[in-house]
């Protein structure tokens, strides 16, 4: 059972890689790779680099009343960033908490229901631009699936959110009863996440937390949109309804189970996408210039992830970096 996640994750992995190394075409393949425009590109990751930054202006409003370095702050979302990428499955998001441990002390469930809250304000935005999708480019099965599923998910953290926080008196007189070790844990387990709810602390920071959440999700869309000039597509596509497509669609392909990087999920879901919009606005498009802007999409993400996330875990305070992952 321990390692059911990490080998699930590997296949759904491995089976999306073979549909889309399906498609490929060699041979057409080196002929658009000399017509990509590298200037849109460099672009989009400047972008990307830029919206880390937005990052962590968001998280720090958690922490606003904490005297933390926000240099330490931003170091420790590009190592989880990097962690993203090199474990399966979003790793990087729980250890990106355990960093942040290390610089604040807080306790680690507390910063850890901190992206959890971040995660509910993304999906929020994600299901904002799955709804601007279907009314653009018309319904789809699968998207209004994914769309139905994504509302759950997320009304459903939203509602648990809530009612914890709202009746966290009621919950811990009930855990104080019968007092045994399990109960304990999950009591302090539960003080720590109700702690970590409660520092979006009033009405204005709230408000703070949405603006830049807009903010970030805006550069998202628009380092995609950058993106989607760097080859020769239909200027249908090359639209910023399409990168907005795309960024809420990745809002759901990403939170399966994948190997690092989310490599096949990431590529397929976005060559799914390009099929979709095609079909739609009756286009007639060579398959292989998706899979080139599948695979400059991912590279877009992941090559400042890596890059910046290796630099910040090497010029973390190295007293800081004792018992954490090699």
């Amino acid at each position: 059972m321990k390692y059911l996640k990490l080998i699930l994750g590997h296949l759904i992995s491995f089976f999306f890689i073979y549909l889309f190394v399906d498609k490929l075409d060699i041979e057409k393949l080196e002929d658009f790779n000399h017509s990509i425009n590298w200037e849109y590109f460099c672009l989009a990751i400047f972008i990307n680099v830029i919206s880390y930054f937005i990052h962590a202006l968001r998280w720090n409003r958690f922490f606003i009343d904490q005297k933390v370095s926000f240099s330490n702050l931003i170091k420790t979302i590009l190592i989880g960033h990097m962690f993203n990428t090199i474990l399966p499955s979003k790793a990087g998001e729980l250890i990106r908490p355990l960093f942040f441990h290390r610089i604040s002390k807080i306790k680690y469930i507390d910063i850890l229901s901190t992206c959890f809250i971040e995660r509910v304000f993304d999906g929020l935005l994600v299901l904002l631009l799955l709804f601007v999708s279907i009314i653009y480019f018309g319904t789809n099965d699968l998207v209004i699936t994914g769309t139905y599923f994504t509302m759950s998910l997320y009304f459903g953290c939203i509602t648990f959110c809530i009612i914890s926080y709202l009746l966290k008196n009621k919950i811990i007189h009930l855990l104080d009863k019968n007092i045994s070790p399990l109960k304990c844990k999950l009591k302090d387990a539960f003080l720590d996440f109700i702690s970590g709810i409660g520092r979006i602390k009033n009405i204005s920071n709230l408000a703070w937390i949405s603006f830049y959440t807009v903010i970030y999700w805006f550069l998202n869309i628009l380092a995609l949109w950058s993106i989607l000039y760097t080859i020769n597509l239909p200027v249908q596509i090359q639209s910023p309804y399409t990168a907005m497509f795309i960024a809420g669609s990745m809002g759901i392909a990403l939170s399966l189970p994948s190997a690092p990087a989310n490599i096949g999920v990431y590529h397929y879901a976005i060559y799914l996408i390009f099929t979709i919009i095609v079909e739609k606005s009756n286009l007639l498009v060579d398959a292989n210039l998706f899979i080139i802007a599948a695979v400059l999409i991912h590279l877009g993400a992941i090559i400042p992830d890596l890059i910046l996330g290796a630099v910040s875990y090497y010029t973390f305070p190295k007293a800081m970096k004792d018992n954490l992952p090699k």
